[in-house]
């Protein structure tokens, strides 16, 4: 039975931007940046997403590239392993300038950066237990 709150259109328009999960585990990439003081970290979906970003960078393109909007530093050591935790924005106005929102600097990270494979865990500070 169709609610008459969705006509045909909103129907069509709310089963388009519904997400679809997948049905197979999907490794997430990691893309490293090396700071002076903090190493910065963006998890992506494939270097090759990240590569296609990269020929045409746009804003509705980092979503195609990048797993999560959140920028990770590890937290106690340097490095692209150990405890993670999300990068606050001083740090990261820190490494890569004054100003830059969130979509500037993944973007930044992404092409000054380097990847440095799939992770089959992501493990982070606040999901770890003490």
């Amino acid at each position: 039975m169709k609610h008459e709150f969705f006509g045909n259109n909103n129907e069509d328009k709310h089963t388009k931007n519904q997400s679809t999960k997948p049905t197979q585990k999907a490794e997430v990439g990691q893309f490293f940046y090396k700071g002076k003081e903090s190493d910065l970290i963006v998890f992506v979906k494939s270097a090759d997403a990240v590569d296609h970003y990269l020929e045409e960078p746009r804003v509705e393109g980092l979503s195609d590239c990048v797993e999560t909007f959140q920028i990770f530093t590890n937290h106690g050591s340097r490095g692209a392993e150990g405890v993670l935790g999300e990068a606050s924005k001083a740090v990261v106005e820190s490494e890569l300038g004054k100003g830059k929102d969130q979509y500037a600097a993944i973007d930044m990270i992404l092409r000054e950066g380097k990847y440095t494979g799939q992770m089959s865990q992501v493990r982070r500070k606040d999901r770890m237990r003490a």
